[in-house]
């Protein structure tokens, strides 16, 4: 009995340990925890029945045996006896044969998140991958708001939604952006050459789709050659 309670208990923290280590990673498998743990349920359910019917098999057997009325009172101390003495071998095959696959799902389970979290915690090879995450987004804003140029990433993610829009709101939108991040006196001015922004100007009097191009690519190199290799060397990489 106890060697089956170890199993159940071992295959029961496996999956509350793998919840609890990968709860901050946004790329958790948690329906395929959810579903081992309910099939784990199912599992302990089917095995306390199985144990209680060859507990029940047991007393009639002895029953019919015997004729004294103590011989119930050694029945279940008998009967556990035998079960901790007999260690797995009392347990039926097909409850064994669940735990067996249910282990086995949950090591590779284990094993696949492992391998993710570590290629999460590897560092971005150019700034095309960073911006292509939420979380790297995200790191790399803390980064530049604490050098001060966080309009350098604020205007190439509004160039970017920009991209997206059509009609009165491309229009609106570009009008927007100017005003913030082009204009001279913009509040979050970003740093361009007097080309790239006469060029922009002319543009702005029909706004396309590429209106913003070749200054979104201007700020993209400024922040690839200059901020993204002192984000690398930072603490917000880490």
């Amino acid at each position: 009995m106890k060697t089956a309670v170890s199993c159940c208990l071992h295959v029961y923290l496996n999956i509350t340990s793998t919840q609890h280590t990968h709860t901050h990673r946004r790329y958790v498998n948690t329906h395929c925890v959810c579903v081992l743990s309910r099939q784990l349920c199912v599992f302990i359910l089917d095995l306390r029945i199985r144990l209680f019917c060859l507990y029940k098999s047991s007393t009639e057997t002895d029953a019919h045996k015997h004729t004294h009325t103590h011989t119930h009172l050694t029945v279940v101390p008998a009967f556990c006896f035998s079960v901790m003495c007999k260690g797995l071998s009392a347990i039926p095959s097909s409850c064994l044969e669940k735990a067996k696959g249910m282990r086995v799902k949950l090591s590779h389970l284990a094993e696949k998140q492992d391998k993710h979290r570590v290629n999460e915690e590897k560092p971005p090879q150019d700034l095309e991958s960073l911006l292509s995450s939420k979380l790297g987004v995200q790191a790399f804003r803390w980064f530049l708001r604490s050098e001060f140029s966080e309009e350098n990433l604020q205007f190439w993610l509004a160039c970017e939604e920009y991209k997206s829009s059509s009609g009165a709101k491309r229009i609106s939108k570009a009008q927007l952006i100017y005003k913030q991040f082009i204009n001279p006196d913009a509040p979050h001015e970003v740093n361009l050459d007097s080309e790239t922004r006469e060029a922009v100007m002319q543009l702005m009097e029909e706004p396309a789709v590429d209106t913003f191009d070749e200054a979104q690519l201007r700020i993209f190199t400024l922040m690839a050659k200059d901020s993204f290799p002192r984000f690398l060397r930072s603490a917000y990489c880490h």
